[in-house]
């Protein structure tokens, strides 16, 4: 194993190079310091012969690499199962302005007077579903149905919702109780 004093000269040294390196790839510099701190502690288990100082600083600008890479991977792959089957009025939305806080309040609106609108099984579902956090099939026990119609009535209420908040106002082929 190296000396570790000359590991944390090393990583003294080259701390900050490391870290904007990370924050190149991470965008962060809090990400970024964290990655470096990460990488700093697996080279120090890592307990790898190396000859050379560079060599040492190599490896350890790899393993910072491999973490930042690995961490976007682990981001994404999150967001997108965090994001699943979520439609995108499902998706909390960032600050607003004024205005957009006017427009989402009236959308709030909407879609309550979309939901109040609904038969009770669909209006059920979907809010047992989508607030409770249930799953289908116990869905289909608390209301008496069987989770293929729950499925179905949770699709039908989403779309009604998809439906009311993003299709043109003028459009009139549409009516109300009728699929779009």
């Amino acid at each position: 194993m190296p000396e570790p004093r000359r590991i944390e000269d090393l990583y003294g040294d080259h701390r900050e190079a490391l870290v904007g390196y990370a924050k190149s790839i991470l965008y962060s510099q809090d990400t970024a310091e964290d990655v470096v701190q990460e990488a700093y502690l697996r080279f120090l288990r890592a307990e790898k012969e190396l000859q050379t100082p560079q060599a040492e600083l190599s490896y350890l600008y790899k393993i910072v690499r491999n973490l930042a890479f690995d961490l976007i991977r682990r981001r994404r792959l999150e967001a997108s199962h965090q994001n699943e089957d979520v439609p995108a009025w499902g998706i909390p939305a960032e600050e607003t302005q004024p205005e957009q806080t006017v427009l989402l309040d009236e959308q709030r609106r909407q879609i309550s007077a979309t939901l109040q609108g609904m038969p009770d099984d669909v209006r059920k579902s979907l809010e047992l579903y989508r607030f409770g956090g249930l799953t289908l099939s116990e869905i289909a026990v608390r209301l008496g149905l069987s989770p293929p119609t729950v499925h179905r009535h949770v699709q039908r209420a989403m779309a009604e919702i998809s439906h009311m908040l993003f299709s043109d106002p003028d459009d009139k082929k549409h009516v109300k109780g009728e699929k779009p």
